[in-house]
């Protein structure tokens, strides 16, 4: 998470090895959701914004 936003490092499929298709659906919906927090924000509505973490992610899990 950078600046508000959610952010990846990765720029390919084959970095975690997915499909492509795959990996421009989930690409995509990371900006759909960052545009959607910017939207919400711009309104002046509060928005709280979990940050992806090891925890966070073992958490999905259980």
């Amino acid at each position: 998470m950078e600046n508000g936003r959610y952010v990846s490092d990765l720029k390919s499929a084959d970095q975690i090895k997915i499909s492509s298709q795959l990996f421009n659906l989930l690409s995509n919906n990371l900006e759909e959701m960052n545009a959607s927090i910017a939207k919400l924000k711009a309104k002046g509505e509060k928005v709280d914004i979990t940050e992806i973490t090891p925890e966070y992610l073992e958490s999905l899990l259980q």
